[in-house]
């Protein structure tokens, strides 16, 4: 009754252990095998996941690592993952948005925190159009 036992370890208390596993074995239950086939609401791409022999095999059953797209810089092609833009093309990027290039530096003294807040709100505004 290693079943029972493996109950008791999961804290059901012996005797109930002893009369589970009892009537598991009578009624013919217990560990068996399952095969993907048999699992009804398996789709056949799910079953050929689980049936895969490799991660690699996984990834072609469900069609990752299937795209065409080449690393470049044209408008067609994706920038390299350790790409890392210049100043010049951050600059250029950030005047193109014109809420960042109608705002004035301030010249104010900003004694009044209320106008200070609303000066750095309409530049975090500006930056998030």
């Amino acid at each position: 009754m290693a079943d029972a036992k493996r109950m008791v370890a999961l804290g059901v208390p012996p005797v109930l252990a002893d009369e589970i596993a009892k009537q598991i074995t009578e009624a013919g239950g217990g560990p068996t095998s399952v095969t993907t086939a048999q699992i009804s609401d398996a789709t056949a791409l799910g079953r050929s996941v689980m049936t895969a022999g490799d991660q690699a095999a996984a990834r072609t059953a469900i069609g990752a690592g299937t795209s065409n797209l080449a690393i470049g810089t044209t408008a067609s092609a994706a920038k390299a993952g350790n790409y890392t833009p210049t100043s010049a093309e951050v600059s250029t990027a950030l005047k193109a948005k014109s809420q960042i290039a109608a705002l004035v530096s301030p010249t104010a003294d900003y004694a009044d925190m209320a106008a200070a807040t609303a000066a750095i709100k309409s530049v975090i505004d500006a930056l998030k159009a």
